[in-house]
């Protein structure tokens, strides 16, 4: 699998080149790859089946030095296009020995409150939504059958418009309004 994805890679570079020599370089070490891929996983195929066979052994060891070979070569002709600059070291890893995961160490401090034009105070809080006292206290319970049929169907339409906000819907404050009407 990692001989395949290094001979996608290989190619996609190819793909992605404008240099024509690089090209070439990249394609015959891809063609070179490809060859050896195939023969290696005949002979892994042949030592699966019979892990006791010396002369399988020796000949999938044969053919995975060939695949590495064509793998190194891959190596050498991507490394063909450098310009000759040395890449800069890679950073040094963090010293991780005193990393403790499991201590419980002090929390940062509380960073200071924004500081506004509200001079040290909390802005002031908005007004509470607009409710309609008079049609939830009529209809804070159920109605009983004496008070007759018209009254347990502005319950129900009460119950049902309380779903929705009558907010910019006509229809919703218009049922509610005929519910509070059909109650009264």
């Amino acid at each position: 699998r990692l001989a395949n994805r290094v001979l996608q890679l290989t190619k996609q570079e190819a793909d992605n080149s404008e240099d024509p020599k690089y090209i070439s370089v990249l394609n015959i070490a891809a063609e070179q790859l490809q060859t050896r891929v195939s023969p290696m996983v005949q002979c892994a195929k042949g030592v699966a089946m019979n892990i006791d066979d010396q002369s399988a052994i020796d000949s999938w060891r044969r053919r995975n030095g060939l695949l590495l070979e064509a793998v190194q070569s891959v190596h050498k002709a991507v490394q063909s296009n450098s310009t000759g600059e040395e890449e800069p070291p890679l950073p040094p890893y963090p010293d991780l020995r005193n990393l403790r995961l499991d201590e419980d160490g002090d929390a940062p401090p509380r960073p200071p409150p924004p500081s506004g034009n509200y001079g040290g105070f909390a802005p002031p809080r908005p007004p509470p939504p607009d409710t309609d006292d008079e049609a939830d206290n009529m209809f804070e319970h159920a109605p009983t059958p004496s008070q007759g049929p018209i009254m347990m169907a502005a319950h129900d339409l009460h119950q049902e418009v309380r779903q929705w906000s009558s907010k910019d819907n006509d229809i919703i404050a218009a049922a509610k309004k005929m519910a509070l009407l059909m109650a009264k």
